[in-house]
């Protein structure tokens, strides 16, 4: 019997010592999104000069300088942040490329090396707290990053602003709020989504063959100034928490070597 329970318990040290070493396994986690509430707003705006240009939001949809647009802000899938949904948030975003010629293959235009971005949302909403958190209306900042080579693709009156780490791109992410720790470090990306463009994209460079959004060129040109609408998503790859079973595993099998331990010094002991 002696020997039946000494191999049960480092059976059981044995599995919780596996279940400590395995490799954490991580996911993409889609943790934050925004909107305007309108798909009729135009609020932000991209300026071309050569092949150089700047993308940033404004504060109106005829305003010509970089301001803080109007947006609704959500945390998504923290129980601990529930009422974090569709808060109202000033949204501030700016990059720029500097000599870096846009690309046309034949029906999207795209935009590279869009770099020294940086973006927040800085709560509006009355000042008040939710869920633990103080808030004060034009000052907390719920979400804030800085981003390098983004890239500004679409095709007629639709695209995106993206940094993706497939295409080499990489940002990073803080806030005050929202818990990063399970958050895999150099895994940040986001997709800002561009609607209602105008005028759609397109490029007018008779160099390359190019008229308005039609081009005879394939390869290298510029990309025309426009405004948008704009919405997003952010994500990362976050480590898994352990599940409740491997918790409870691995403290039994640490409870089984402290009783094979016990039993060593008693024989000892004796002996």
């Amino acid at each position: 019997m002696k020997t039946l329970t000494t191999l049960a318990s480092a059976a059981v040290l044995a599995a919780s010592i596996a279940a400590a070493a395995a490799p954490a396994q991580a996911a993409e986690v889609l943790f934050a999104s925004f909107n305007t509430g309108t798909s009729n707003a135009q609020d932000i705006d991209w300026v071309r000069s050569g092949q150089s240009g700047s993308l940033f939001t404004t504060s109106t949809s005829t305003a010509t300088t970089l301001g803080a647009t109007a947006v609704k802000f959500s945390f998504l899938g923290d129980p601990g942040l529930a009422d974090f949904d569709g808060l109202k948030a000033n949204f501030t975003l700016s990059a720029s490329v500097t000599s870096v010629p846009a690309e046309f293959d034949g029906s999207t235009f795209t935009q590279t090396a869009l770099d020294g971005g940086t973006f927040s949302f800085v709560y509006s909403g009355t000042s008040q707290t939710i869920d633990g958190f103080n808030l004060v209306q034009n000052s907390t900042v719920l979400f804030s990053g800085s981003f390098n080579n983004a890239w500004l693709q679409g095709a007629g009156g639709v695209g995106g602003l993206a940094v993706s780490l497939s295409n080499g791109g990489n940002a990073t992410f803080a806030s005050g709020i929202y818990d990063f720790s399970h958050a895999v470090a150099g895994s940040d990306e986001f997709t800002i989504h561009l609607g209602n463009v105008s005028p759609v994209f397109g490029s007018s460079n008779p160099s390359t063959g190019c008229t308005s959004s039609l081009c005879a060129h394939v390869g290298d040109t510029d990309l025309n100034s426009f405004r948008a609408h704009i919405g997003g998503d952010f994500q990362d790859f976050q480590l898994a928490v352990p599940e409740p079973t491997t918790w409870a595993l691995m403290i039994i099998g640490f409870g089984g070597a402290g009783v094979m331990l016990r039993r060593r010094r008693m024989v000892a002991v004796a002996v």
